[in-house]
């Protein structure tokens, strides 16, 4: 038998550092992309490299998982859901191997190859960070949510 009111609702969990990082991340990945595959077209023309295609189809691959990537992001933090932010997480290993192959193996690295990947670096390093905090918070939530509904003897209230 109930004995008090337990509310089962919780305030919403937003992250706006993840929201702000990934409305700038996509502004940024609209100019990085197409920039990327002009830089690599001209080092084919210029350095006369056998394996810079490499490279431009990785900028091309970045393209579209940035999209999937950044909308999973958008949706799981407005909607607060836990598998689309962990996805987002897993999928976000794909701009971080481009990036390194770009700034560490990639051949004939100029200096201000690197400012731009930085930048990919850190907005993915925040991005993910917040997510994994979020996704704790929604975890913490869920437990909170379960207990409330089952007394201490394991009967639904």
């Amino acid at each position: 038998m109930r004995s008090a009111l337990r509310p089962l609702e919780t305030p919403p969990q937003r992250s706006v550092t993840l929201q702000v990082a990934l409305f700038y991340h996509a502004f940024f990945v609209v100019l990085y992309v197409p920039l990327t595959i002009l830089v690599e077209t001209w080092r084919i023309d210029y350095f006369g490299l056998k394996d810079l295609p490499i490279a431009i189809i990785a900028s091309g691959l970045m393209a579209p998982v940035e999209w999937g990537r950044i909308s999973l992001g958008y949706s799981g933090n407005l909607r607060e859901s836990g598998w689309r932010l962990f996805f987002f997480c897993v999928l976000s290993v794909v701009p971080l191997g481009i990036a390194g192959y770009l700034g560490v193996v990639g051949p004939k690295r100029m200096p201000f190859d690197m400012a731009p990947l930085a930048v990919v670096v850190i907005f993915v390093v925040v991005e993910v960070a917040s997510a994994v905090r979020l996704l704790w918070i929604f975890f913490q939530n869920l437990t909170r949510r379960y207990y409330l509904l089952f007394d201490r003897h394991g009967a639904l209230v």
